[in-house]
């Protein structure tokens, strides 16, 4: 007793020199620490030293940048005063503009990543300077009374230091780029305004050389002309094999980004395959059809995909790149693409038109198509490459211009006075195209002889590209109408109603093609035409005209462009659901039910992003979907509560899934099959075929039986009666016979015979056996017919019930003994 005492009193004294040094320890592994983080915080300042010193360095090449901008801005000016600039030096400089502002907006792009980076960096040194200074607070009092806890408060006051001066130094980086991006922003806002009036002032003068006269035929008739033409064409085909010449006209593809052209160079890599498998597509899709105009437009498609897909990769790169845009090589070049696409179809079209069994027209019009084609295919390749090298006031280009005309010309007017076809007019159609085509033909050269060729050009291909158009936007709505006739029954009558709606979608799909491909049509034929630029001004004009609701602004653009995202969501639900469902699901190994819960909320999931998504570009913003949301609360504490409740609870019944899409249910006394669980209600289809709308809280609050929860199988009993007399032995041995011979009976449980009861007109047996939820119904019926035949066989009777009447009557001791009772 004495020695615990004593132990005791030690283990009080020397407690606080065991916990002196547990406090030192842990002020030495806080100073080790914090020793540690000052080396790392001197490393960071240091690199932000070298990147702060970076940024000053490239202050001054920056603002040297924005003088030759602004220099160059002034310049161009200049050549908007002279009016004897010429055109080729104004689309010089719409180019340089359009690099500039290129350029202009990547670096306003860069400085909002700079601003950002800045700004989570300021947030974490003001974070860590929060926690350093607690830290610093706390230990300023154990200072005085612990070295260590004084050398720590040291390490940490370092740190502040270096905090602060990063601080200081990402403040002045900061204001340094909001100089920069205000610098920019002007003299983007500058560039910007020039090249409107560019853009403005390049379409007059487009507009002007359309209709400035030429000496064309004056020209002819000077007898130097055929001597100074030959020299002109020594000339410039000499000019064509130095080197020099192709490296100027392809020196814009140099100025391409490595990254834009890489992307193209990817794209054009990627197309080649796909370009592959969409011609075969398109041709075991022609086999599949009958003749008809389907036909010929697949292998109108299948041989003219493969040149389209080149105009328009190139059209995009032009598009995108200024410089080539600009660039008189790579423009004739896009034309003379498009040009070739154009003309493959028209031949694609015409060899499909005469295979046998093929609509068409008849075999005179379509040799005088061939005729005209193969026209256009010679002259006008050769009219761009000569307008890309020769100037504009040529001969080359008259002779070359008048040769074309003259040969359209004589060619019309041959079909339209020897063919049959031209000489049926009891035809109005036949007669106005007479006409017009006529009218046309005779325009060119009429135009070239008043000296108008440049304009005699614009008129022979502006016509040459609406025919096509047209013809191709015909031949096009012909094929829809044979995919949907309009008397075509969408479906038999026994049909799943999911595969009527789905077809249903895909005909109302195919019947909105022609309404979707006319405004490329459009546009085709506005380029054709060269008005390309005022028909997207005013198209844009009417698109982004601003309708204000309230403090929200809203406009047709953004509409289409909500309604094109909700577009792109359903098709992206679609296609993201059979990939899952065929590519990954269907060899997982998994129960029909988790599979329909995956691609629901899958579909969900991009459904909740697509709206969201339309609902920004639409201009709805956070604010208005706050107040929206606000009120969407608000109702459903007065009128939406069953709504929410619904939506709530098939959240939970497809995560807890105790019923799932194929399960068989009963709930009140109905046998259905669970089809599709919705948002708000789940569809269920009894055994009549009807189908059950159930809202989803039913299932989560009602009570109801899932045959298949945890399998497809189930037990059913069947009970029999047989009359007093029989042998059991027997009876029993038949049943077990029948239900062991009958199809789809499982072995395993086994089958197996109860004898209930020695019931009032019979002994009663019950069959139990196992069946499948889908077969369980036949099973039943079978069982009965084979018991009804093979009772009767071995003469064993299923009576009815009989009951036995005994009438007893007597005469009690009564009051009135007349009175006679009778007892049953």
């Amino acid at each position: 007793m004495h020695l615990k005492i004593l132990l005791s009193f030690l283990i009080l004294l020397l407690s606080p020199l065991f916990y002196a040094h547990g406090e030192d320890a842990s002020l030495e592994e806080l100073r080790l620490s914090l020793k540690a983080s000052l080396h790392k915080e001197t490393a960071l300042f240091q690199d932000l030293q070298a990147e702060y010193a970076l940024e000053q360095k490239n202050q001054a090449a920056f603002l040297s940048e924005i003088r030759a901008y602004r220099i160059l801005g002034a310049s161009q000016r200049n050549l908007l005063l002279s009016p004897q600039t010429r055109l080729s030096d104004l689309e010089r400089a719409r180019a340089d503009q359009q690099r500039i502002l290129n350029a202009l907006d990547t670096q306003l792009q860069s400085l909002q990543r700079e601003k950002e980076r800045l700004a989570n960096l300021s947030l974490q040194i003001k974070n860590r300077r929060s926690i350093f200074l607690e830290q610093r607070d706390a230990l300023d009092v154990e200072a005085p009374l612990n070295p260590m806890a004084h050398g720590a408060a040291e390490n940490i006051r370092a740190i502040l230091d270096l905090l602060e001066k990063k601080s200081e130094m990402i403040r002045e980086m900061d204001e340094m780029n909001a100089k920069r991006e205000q610098d920019i922003t002007e003299v983007r806002q500058d560039m910007l305004a020039l090249a409107q009036i560019f853009q403005q002032t390049l379409r007059e003068r487009r507009a002007a050389e359309l209709f400035q006269r030429q000496d064309g035929f004056r020209s002819l008739l000077d007898p130097s002309t055929p001597l100074a033409l030959l020299v002109q064409i020594r000339d410039h085909a000499l000019r064509l094999l130095q080197p020099s010449f192709w490296l100027a006209e392809t020196a814009p593809l140099l100025e391409v980004p490595p990254p834009v052209f890489f992307r193209f160079f990817l794209a054009g890599l990627l197309l080649f395959p796909l370009t592959l498998k969409a011609r075969s597509f398109l041709r075991g899709w022609e086999k599949a059809y009958p003749p008809g105009w389907r036909c010929v437009l697949l292998e109108t498609l299948h041989n003219a995909l493969p040149y389209f897909i080149v105009a328009v990769l190139l059209e995009v790169l032009t598009s995108s790149q200024p410089a080539l845009g600009e660039a008189a090589f790579f423009r004739t070049l896009a034309m003379l693409l498009w040009f070739l696409a154009v003309y493959r179809m028209i031949m694609a079209f015409i060899g499909a038109c005469r295979k046998e069994g093929c609509p068409g027209p008849s075999g005179e019009v379509l040799l005088f198509l061939l005729r005209i084609t193969r026209i256009s295919g010679f002259f006008v390749p050769l009219l761009l490459v000569s307008i890309w090298i020769f100037p504009a006031d040529s001969p080359v280009l008259f002779i070359e211009r008048l040769v074309m005309e003259i040969s359209v010309l004589v060619l019309v007017y041959r079909f339209w006075s020897r063919s049959d076809y031209g000489k049926d007019r009891t035809s109005l159609t036949r007669t106005g195209l007479h006409v017009i085509s006529k009218i046309i033909a005779t325009g060119a050269p009429a135009l070239e002889f008043f000296g108008y060729g440049n304009l005699a050009l614009l008129w022979f291909w502006g016509w040459f590209v609406t025919f096509t158009t047209t013809g191709a936007f015909l031949i096009f709505c012909a094929a829809v109408r044979e995919w949907t006739p309009p008397d075509a029954p969408l479906s038999p009558e026994n049909e799943d109603k999911e595969i009527i709606r789905s077809r249903s979608l895909r005909r109302l799909g195919i019947q909105s093609l022609p309404f979707a491909a006319a405004p490329f049509g459009i546009m085709f034929i506005a380029r054709g035409w060269g008005v390309e630029d005022s028909l997207l001004f005013y198209l844009s004009a009417i698109l982004k005209y601003p309708l204000v609701f309230g403090s929200m602004e809203f406009s047709l653009l953004r509409l289409i462009q909500a309604f094109s995202v909700l577009l792109l969501t359903y098709l992206v639900t679609r296609l993201s659901r059979s990939f899952i469902e065929n590519r990954i699901l269907k060899a997982s190994g998994m129960d029909q039910g988790l599979k329909a819960s995956i691609l629901t909320l899958e579909g969900y999931v991009i459904w909740g992003i697509g709206i969201l998504s339309a609902l920004n570009v639409f201009g709805l913003n956070t604010t208005a979907l706050t107040v929206a949301f606000g009120a969407l609360g608000v109702g459903l504490g007065f009128g939406l509560q069953a709504i929410f409740n619904n939506f709530v609870s098939g959240i939970i019944l497809l995560f807890e899934r105790p019923i799932q899409v194929g399960d068989v249910i009963e709930i009140d006394g109905i046998w259905a099959k669970v089809t599709r669980i919705n948002v708000r209600s789940t569809v269920v289809q009894t055994f009549d075929n009807a189908s059950l709308i159930i809202p989803n809280a039913d299932f989560i609050s009602a009570r109801l039986t899932n045959w298949s929860f945890n399998d497809l199988r189930i037990r059913k009993n069947i009970d029999v009666g047989v009359s007093y007399g029989s042998d059991v032995k027997k009876v029993e041995k038949i049943l077990l016979e029948i239900a062991g011979n009958t199809k789809h009976v499982l072995v395993h449980p086994q089958p197996d015979v109860h004898f209930l009861d020695f019931g009032d007109s019979a002994l009663i047996f019950r069959l139990r056996f196992w069946s499948t939820i889908d077969n369980f119904r036949a099973v039943e019926t079978q069982i009965r017919f084979k018991i009804t035949d093979d009772f009767r066989k071995e003469g064993i009777e299923i009576p009815f019930p009989q009951r036995d009447l005994h009438i007893r009557s007597d005469f009690r001791d009564l009051k009135n003994p007349s009175e006679k009772i009778t007892e049953i």
